[in-house]
């Protein structure tokens, strides 16, 4: 739950910052979730993984996410 509550807490960084929602686009590959965060549909800003283990649930994805924003800029999760 506590990285739900930092993966909010960036969205809402990131909203502020450039007064948009970013779009995410999840993937299952091989080691794991590949999320990529993209300003507009056409605009990738950052990519982060996350390994599942064998094992895909939300804790993947929202680690995953969070693996793009610290990748993008560390300061949305501060």
């Amino acid at each position: 739950m506590e990285n739900q509550k930092l993966l909010n807490k960036a969205i809402k960084n990131f909203v502020g910052k450039y007064k948009k929602s970013p779009f995410f686009k999840t993937t299952e590959v091989a080691c794991g979730i590949k999320t990529e965060i993209y300003l507009q549909q056409d605009c990738i800003l950052s990519v982060g993984y996350s390994n599942t283990n064998n094992k895909i649930d939300n804790e993947t994805f929202v680690l995953s996410a969070l693996e793009a924003f610290k990748n993008f800029d560390l300061d949305f999760l501060n």
